[in-house]
């Protein structure tokens, strides 16, 4: 069959095919490139507001507890003032934040999930202030009195 083609006929259809190869590969190219600037969106968009909120959220925690627990062991009111900011400037903001990002999203799994850590949240508030409430009551030296 390519013996009936002149060369110039078989340079003109090399040429055509190697051009249609070409324009597969950067429409494929171009294909890739928009769902991967799609999934960088989402990350950027969605899941990194997410992830720094839950950070700001344990670190809130964690600064909570921290505070509570000396709060116990030297009965400063300084401790019990930082546990409630810790509660008003980290946990609670963050909590809010990511309801906002969640009911954004709209996955109906994180909300879920969401409810949970709000209710675990919730009981561990009530116990830090049941322990607050508690602790001045029980006698344990004081660090003054420890080292005497």
């Amino acid at each position: 069959m390519l013996n009936n083609f002149t060369t110039v006929k078989k340079v003109a259809w090399g040429f055509a095919l190697l051009t249609l190869v070409l324009m597969v590969a950067v429409a494929l190219t171009l294909w890739q490139v928009a769902r991967t600037q799609r999934v960088t969106q989402e990350l950027v968009g969605k899941s990194g507001p997410m992830t720094e909120a839950s950070l700001r959220l344990i670190s809130g925690v964690n600064n909570s507890i921290s505070q509570l627990r000396s709060w116990m062991i030297l009965k400063d009111e300084r401790y019990k003032r930082e546990r409630l900011e810790a509660w008003s400037e980290w946990i609670e903001p963050s909590l809010a934040n990511l309801k906002r990002l969640i009911d954004e999203s709209g996955d109906t799994t994180q909300q879920e999930q969401l409810d949970t850590v709000e209710q675990q949240l919730q009981q561990l508030k009530q116990y830090q202030e049941q322990i607050e409430d508690i602790a001045p009551s029980v006698s344990s030296p004081t660090p003054q009195t420890a080292v005497q």
